[in-house]
């Protein structure tokens, strides 16, 4: 009896993780094949779990304007100064 009820905790347990982990995984899932949709297409669906085309146009984008590039300078510029002023250096 025991057994069986550890058994059925498990069986819940194992049910919870395994939701919480689609919970959190299908979101990047979604956006990163959303990132290699047209835009036409991604008008046409709402939820795309492959994209039927691919294409690179959004990272073309991206590594183009130099955005990236700014976005990972001002990061550091504010990781640096607020870690520096944190810790009292």
């Amino acid at each position: 009896m025991v057994e069986q009820k550890n058994r059925l905790a498990d069986l819940l347990i194992y049910s919870i993780l395994a939701f919480a982990c689609l919970v959190t995984i299908l979101p990047i899932v979604h956006v990163f094949n959303v990132s290699l949709t047209s835009a036409n297409e991604i008008h046409k669906s709402n939820l795309l779990l492959w994209p039927k085309e691919l294409t690179f146009q959004a990272y073309k984008y991206l590594f183009s304007t130099g955005a990236l590039l700014k976005s990972f300078y001002i990061t550091a510029f504010i990781t640096i100064v607020f870690s520096n002023t944190w810790t009292g250096s």
